[in-house]
């Protein structure tokens, strides 16, 4: 399994001291204070009941393990309020509280299913990345259109290095990978093999993606790359609450892209954000709409 099991994991988040919150959780899931459907995974924090005012307010889906059984625990309090003389939950936001709902229900299939379902639902989630990622950063540095096609090759590469474990980057695996890329961004073959024989191992996080990303595109302008830079360049592409963070979570978990990549194409709140106008680009294309369906059906795994 990979490191980045949710939002928290990843880099942007590795600072956080999560310990606190976790009791608080399990001690509001023990006493029944929270919401659950059948057969969910997810638990809802609604404030309901005198533990949940104990719960800490958090961003992402939080991984509890109660007994073996792994749970999502995700906080809607910012999204509504818990009206103790009705007994029920009043929703205000409906947008946002959706948007993490269903980072919820991907992030369960990623961690209690095979987080392969995520790779493979649809081509358009590895592209849009690449040229998410690539064009941001060919507009900041500058990079001339050559420059810039090594890096989408790098950036898709480093996508799907994120569904693997393997350390060590094969022929067998280095061929799958650079299959998916031509095919799904219509590249040659001899083009993404110039920059993925040049990896020896998957990329492991966004570190080794900027540390990687000079030599790939062979481009001075990149020697000084890092995560920092990259996620203040791609801050300015979502909107809401929490949107940096989220955006910069995504960069490395999955679950969170495709979430964001599902309210790019759906939600009109959104409409005006820079992923959402990448997005418009190729909207009307046949392939983005059966990543509308393939992604809506994956989320029924979910059951919630």
């Amino acid at each position: 399994m990979k490191p980045f099991l949710t939002a928290y994991d990843t880099t942007v988040c590795g600072g956080y001291v999560l310990d606190k919150l976790e009791t608080a959780l399990k001690t509001t899931y023990i006493h029944g204070d929270y919401k659950r459907d059948n057969g969910s995974n997810i638990i809802e924090i609604e404030g309901m009941g005198t533990t949940a005012l104990t719960v800490p307010q958090f961003a992402h889906p939080f991984l509890l393990d109660m007994n073996g059984e792994k749970l999502l625990a995700i906080d809607v309090r910012p999204f509504g309020s818990y009206d103790r003389m009705k007994g029920a939950y009043a929703l205000r936001n409906g947008v946002e509280y959706a948007l993490l709902h269903r980072r919820a229900q991907l992030n369960d299939i990623w961690i209690n299913d095979n987080p392969a379902l995520l790779r493979d639902v649809s081509p358009v989630a590895m592209t849009v990345f690449a040229s998410w990622i690539s064009e941001s950063v060919s507009r900041r540095f500058a990079l001339d259109p050559r420059e810039q096609l090594s890096l989408s090759i790098l950036s898709a590469f480093h996508y799907l290095s994120l569904f693997t474990d393997e350390a060590v980057l094969d022929d067998t695996l280095r061929t799958k990978m650079a299959t998916q890329i031509s095919r799904g961004m219509r590249i040659g073959a001899e083009d993404v093999f110039a920059i993925l024989d040049e990896q020896s191992a998957p990329s492991n996080g966004i570190e080794d993606f900027c540390g990687t990303a000079a030599e790939a595109t062979k481009s001075v302008r990149l020697e000084k790359f890092n995560p920092g830079v990259l996620i203040s360049i791609l801050k300015g592409s979502w909107f809401g609450v929490n949107a940096e963070e989220m955006l910069a979570a995504s960069t490395e978990h999955p679950p969170t892209w495709l979430a964001l990549l599902m309210a790019a194409h759906t939600e009109r709140t959104y409409k005006n954000s820079g992923l959402a106008r990448l997005v418009e680009r190729q909207a009307h294309k046949d392939a983005n709409k059966q990543f509308l369906r393939a992604v809506l059906n994956l989320t029924q795994l979910a059951r919630a």
